[in-house]
């Protein structure tokens, strides 16, 4: 018998009614695995992981104007065949209708692995719940090949009660707002000049694209992390400001104007507010940084930028000020509707983690070893590019999805490349061997 589990949060209503067929919901994950593998044994296992968790086995309904969350019967998981080129326009996941989860086989370009995708409805989980999905399936394929053929999908169905609790895990202890969220909210609320990047105007029927790049040694060389005139910073300090010199670097004339501004969507986890971290499901938050376009950059600007960054986002960690937006949305709910000039951005910018974490640096799979994973963030309606970076052991492993209609592939790309090569010109200006000495302060 189905359950009604609880309304959807805000957040996660506010991801439902931003679902739309050209720009759905959903994030991709991409899995290289070395070696031809049992595609009906990793379905087998799939389809167990994924019956351990209510919201990858739930679709959304309402209750008069409530969207809520109601249960499915676990049923085993196919995987469908497809191209690259179709994966990003496949008839999107209506989870009205049916479960937030979806895989696909890709031909891999080398003969001797193998390429599966992930296709998960953002309502269901964030990237950190997907890298923690792909753990446990990698765990439940590690079994022996009688375990996992004979091993049943668990039918019970949870209590009301139980489920309840879910729905406290991404927003509990989220607590009343304070003087310094509603200044933040309102500071974007007037933000009106937000520059949309868009370089073409067209119709096409494959409209969304991706691709996957990878960044070498950035790891490794960020080992030591020296403070910028004391002030700290982390790998995501530089990956935002490398994105927005890359961006400025392509800006158009009439887009360093005073008053335009480049804003930049950085999904934020709140797991450390979460009681239930083993279960698959949304626990994040949206918070954004909007600057101003530096028309020739120099690398005076590079080290400002970068501390301006820091200083910004220790404070946000400081004074929970990633809440904001959970606390605007819980404020009009269940009236999902939000001004663009708060909710627009330039591109989203996803820092995930890194794999090796999630998987307690054991990257074996069965006999043979995940070689790669690359995870996409959604497109929502306005924003034409997004970026998901995923640290691989060494390299960073960027899932680059952006719309066509909009977007030339030479632009995407030659802002892919002017980002790769901004992070090497911030790694050169705040290592201890490299950079201007003036603009470093090791105590």
């Amino acid at each position: 018998m189905a359950v009604v589990i609880d309304r959807l949060t805000p957040f996660e209503n506010f991801l439902f009614s931003s679902d739309w067929p050209h720009q759905p919901m959903v994030i991709y994950g991409r899995l290289l695995l070395d070696g031809p593998l049992d595609l009906e044994r990793l379905q087998r296992s799939l389809s167990l992981a994924v019956a351990r968790h209510p919201l990858l086995n739930a679709r959304i309904i309402y209750r008069g104007i409530i969207p809520c969350w109601e249960t499915l019967p676990r049923t085993p998981l196919r995987f469908a065949p497809t191209t690259l080129r179709d994966l990003f326009n496949q008839p999107p996941i209506d989870i009205r209708k049916e479960r937030g989860i979806r895989v696909w086989t890709i031909p891999a370009a080398q003969g001797d692995q193998t390429e599966i995708w992930l296709e998960i409805h953002h309502c269901c989980a964030d990237g950190l719940a997907i890298l923690q999905l792909i753990k446990e399936w990698r765990d439940i394929d590690a079994g022996s090949p009688e375990e996992v053929k004979e091993a049943q999908l668990d039918q019970q169905e949870f209590v009301k009660a139980e489920l309840r609790r879910l729905r406290l895990r991404g927003e509990h202890k989220i607590g009343w707002i304070s003087k310094r969220q509603i200044q933040r909210i309102f500071r974007f609320y007037r933000t009106r000049n937000v520059v949309q990047l868009q370089n073409q105007e067209q119709r096409t029927q494959y409209n969304r694209k991706g691709f996957i790049e990878r960044i070498p040694d950035v790891v490794e060389q960020l080992k030591d992390r020296p403070p910028v005139d004391g002030i700290r910073w982390t790998l995501n300090d530089v990956l935002v400001c490398a994105a927005y010199f890359a961006m400025f670097r392509m800006a158009a004339a009439e887009d360093v104007q005073p008053g335009k501004m480049y804003r930049l969507g950085v999904p934020v986890s709140t797991r450390d507010a979460s009681r239930e971290r083993e279960l698959v499901a949304n626990c994040v938050s949206m918070t954004f940084l909007d600057r101003p376009a530096i028309a020739e950059p120099t690398d005076e600007n590079r080290l400002e930028l970068l501390k301006s960054i820091a200083t910004e986002t220790g404070t946000l960690r400081e004074h929970r000020l990633h809440m904001s937006m959970l606390h605007t949305l819980r404020a009009i709910y269940p009236w999902h509707w939000l001004p663009k000039s708060i909710t627009g951005s330039s591109m989203i910018l996803s820092n995930i983690g890194r794999v090796g974490v999630e998987m307690n640096n054991d990257f074996s799979w069965g006999e043979n070893q995940l070689a790669s994973a690359v995870l996409f963030p959604p497109l929502r309606e306005g924003v034409n590019l997004a970026v998901g970076v995923l640290g691989n052991g060494p390299e960073l492993h960027l899932g680059v999805i952006y719309n066509n209609d909009y977007l030339s592939d030479e632009y995407v790309s030659r802002l892919v490349q002017l980002m790769q090569d901004e992070i090497h010109r911030m790694i050169a200006l705040v290592r201890p061997s490299g950079g201007t000495a003036d603009g470093l302060n090791a105590n």
